[in-house]
């Protein structure tokens, strides 16, 4: 039995940035162990991309909108 990883918290920001080393051709196994998380879970956020990066954009218009308000 494989000994399991512990939990790591990963910010939308790092969640992002792992997008942005897989855009650079980055290996999978290298990004990995740079944030500490599984294979799974880096696969995982290249499939729910989309909805990672509208969230992200969802919460900037938002901050943007809320300190321009008069």
């Amino acid at each position: 039995m494989s000994a399991q990883r512990k939990h790591t918290f990963v910010t939308l920001d790092q969640k992002l940035q792992v997008l942005q080393h897989l855009d650079m051709g980055e290996l999978v196994q290298s990004i990995c162990q740079e944030f500490n998380v599984g294979k799974s879970i880096v696969n995982d956020w290249r499939r729910s991309r989309k909805s990672i990066e509208t969230f992200c954009t969802q919460i900037e218009i938002e901050k943007v909108l809320s300190t321009h308000v008069l």
